[in-house]
């Protein structure tokens, strides 16, 4: 995965930095999950997939897109960063003492590394924000594989070896 400028997960003020386009993050690139807590009643909150980008700077349009696409700032020209310098919000140097981390589809996704993550406080605990990286194909059997191409010989051979097992365990 590829380094970023300050250690992970990103501190509030680094945070601000990416958030404002410091150049430091100009030529970070990976694939980053954004995720946004948005409110489903009081005080509570659920994690909502907002998009992928590509390149760190890409991650504010990312979540700026989601936020006003689910009309949660209306009026405000930076969406994310609002959410980010709220005073109500907490930075996370680590998952451990969150309390929504868990609720994130991380199953789902895999490995990770975490790059931001951010969590209203009470009374506004039903927003948040957070940033995932998890590994490309770069440099994977699989890498420029297209779906609709087709499959790799060697399991098309293991698929023949197997039907014939069967076959011999018939007679």
């Amino acid at each position: 995965m590829p380094s970023f400028p300050h250690p992970l997960p990103l501190s509030l003020e680094a945070a601000r930095a990416l958030f404002t386009g410091d150049a430091s993050f100009a030529d970070v690139r990976g694939v980053l999950l954004c995720f946004v807590m948005i409110p489903v009643e009081e005080r509570i909150g659920a994690w909502r997939f907002a998009g992928v980008a590509r390149r760190a700077p890409e991650i504010v349009q990312v979540l700026d897109g989601f936020i006003r696409a689910m009309s949660m700032n209306p009026g405000i020209q930076d969406p994310a960063l609002d959410m980010l310098n709220s005073s109500a919000m907490m930075i996370w140097d680590g998952a451990d003492d969150t309390w929504s981390y868990g609720d994130l589809p991380l199953e789902e996704i895999g490995k990770h590394a975490v790059v931001l993550l951010a969590e209203g406080g009470a009374p506004y605990d039903d927003v948040g924000l957070c940033i995932v990286e998890i590994p490309s194909l770069e440099g994977s059997p699989f890498e420029h594989r297209a779906p609709e191409t087709t499959r790799p010989e060697a399991w098309d051979a293991a698929m023949k070896a197997m039907e014939e097992d069967e076959d011999d365990d018939e007679e």
